[in-house]
């Protein structure tokens, strides 16, 4: 960690060096360019203090011959031209007053810049200011240029390398360490809620994308915890409810086989032991099966609109007699007209057959169950009603997880604990809605709700 920490580094100093050099180059280029071009183009003289408004000065105030003595022989004559170019005045000069300059000779005059400085004194006329005198610009000179430049660029590239190297540091290496570290984070499992530190570029936009991949990524990690949790606690209890009826027929078909003088009671009874234990232990085999094809992303599911009173009526039947003869009663309230929703039949069917088998095996003898059809605006709701113990606190939480069971209802062995599971998944796949009413307190009181329309059913 630390070794890359420093490859990161040296490769950011290097990069803000070359940058501050190329950067440093360029402006001690353009500094030189500048001021080269100050000196020839603005003409200014500067050896031992004279400079053309010396010159110019000392021309005005004391006249020409008096403006030639002062520059001590650094300049051998001095000329003042008119707009045509003509000797107006002069000090020294091989050209009398009133020379015309040819248009060649003129020209020669901006062209030779060792020996003539020229120079307009006055902005709104095109009088020029002539001096000449042999090296006026001297080597000596422009190598004081040089080198003043070259200490200039050695400045300025050290000050831009160290500000880019900061910059680079600040705004682009920092963030993309920490960014690393979050990445790393997220890797070893840690959750990454922010990144310390802001931009205004794309980094932004990759710490907000890299902070939404932690949460996602911690999301699905504790959501495949959870189920591998729930899978260890499904198998343990499925182990313990599968074991119980198997146990309980292999002692009684052992007794049955080596106990030769048991009265024809007793074998009865040992066989309908092992018949009870042997339906429980299929009960159990058919709902894990059950559970599995409802839960599967692969289930056919077919909602479309139905009565859904007549699929109750029809459904509710095949329930009569098992009612009758556990000594209950069923109330069935349904409307008269067809009342449609939608759903699918045969998944419908086994919902209301779950759910009626809980209220027969739960509800006390004498019991009465209710089935109640109501029609609301959007939605239809189906009642079912029994008159049992009820749903145990200390299941409610847990209510519709697989093996789910109440300690008085497993120490009788009734039900698989998988029943309301599979009820709950049913009612996620008719797109409906399961609820049960808590204000009930003589039983338990389940709410279904079935949508008139079609919606688009999300995936499982």
């Amino acid at each position: 960690m630390l070794k890359e920490r420093f490859k990161t580094r040296i490769a950011t100093n290097l990069t803000g060096y070359v940058l501050g050099l190329m950067v440093a180059v360029l402006l001690t280029l353009v500094i030189m360019v500048v001021s080269v071009v100050n000196i020839i183009d603005q003409r200014i003289y500067t050896h031992k203090g004279y400079n053309m408004d010396t010159i110019l000065k000392d021309y005005i105030d004391e006249g020409m011959d008096v403006a030639l003595r002062n520059t001590n022989g650094l300049v051998e004559y001095i000329e003042f031209l008119n707009e045509d170019k003509r000797v107006k005045d002069e000090a020294g000069s091989p050209h009398a007053f009133g020379y015309q300059y040819s248009q060649k000779e003129y020209d020669d005059l901006f062209k030779n810049y060792t020996e003539f400085i020229t120079y307009h004194p006055f902005k709104d006329k095109d009088d020029l200011f002539v001096v000449y005198g042999p090296d006026l610009i001297a080597p000596p000179f422009i190598i004081d240029i040089i080198i003043y430049h070259f200490i200039v660029f050695i400045a300025v590239t050290a000050v831009l390398m160290l500000l880019l190297t900061y910059y680079l540091k600040l705004h682009f290496v920092h963030p993309i360490l920490l960014m690393k570290e979050a990445v790393e984070g997220i890797s070893a499992g840690t959750d990454v809620s922010e990144i310390p530190f802001s931009s205004s570029n794309e980094l932004e936009v990759l710490k907000i994308s890299i902070i939404d991949m932690g949460q996602t990524i911690n999301k699905q990690v504790s959501q495949l915890q959870e189920a591998e949790t729930e899978r260890k606690r499904m198998v343990l209890s499925m182990s313990h409810d599968i074991r119980t009826p198997l146990t309980n027929i292999a002692g009684y078909a052992e007794t049955l086989i080596n106990e030769h003088s048991l009265s024809p009671q007793m074998k009865k009874n040992a066989v309908n032991v092992i018949h009870s234990n042997a339906m429980l232990a299929n009960d159990l085999v058919n709902d894990l099966f059950d559970f599995a094809k409802y839960d599967s992303e692969q289930l056919a599911v077919e909602n479309r609109s139905h009565d859904v009173a007549g699929v109750l009526r029809n459904t509710l039947i095949q329930y009569y007699p098992d009612i009758e003869g556990s000594q209950k009663q069923i109330e069935v309230l349904l409307p008269d007209d067809e009342c449609h929703a939608v759903f699918d039949v045969s998944l419908f069917k086994r919902l209301i057959s779950n759910l009626i088998s809980n209220a027969i095996r739960y509800s006390s003898d004498g019991g009465t169950i209710t089935v109640e059809l109501t029609e609301l605006d959007e939605t239809v709701e189906i009642m079912v009603q029994d008159e049992g113990p009820g749903i145990p606190d200390s299941i409610k939480s847990d209510l519709f997880k697989p093996f789910v069971i109440g300690d008085e209802a497993r120490s009788k062995g009734a039900g698989t604990g998988l029943g309301l599971t599979i009820v709950k998944r049913l009612v996620d796949r008719l797109c409906g809605t399961l609820t049960w009413d808590e204000t009930y307190t003589s039983g338990v009181r389940w709410l279904i709700s079935l949508n008139k329309e079609p919606i688009k059913q999300e995936s499982f």
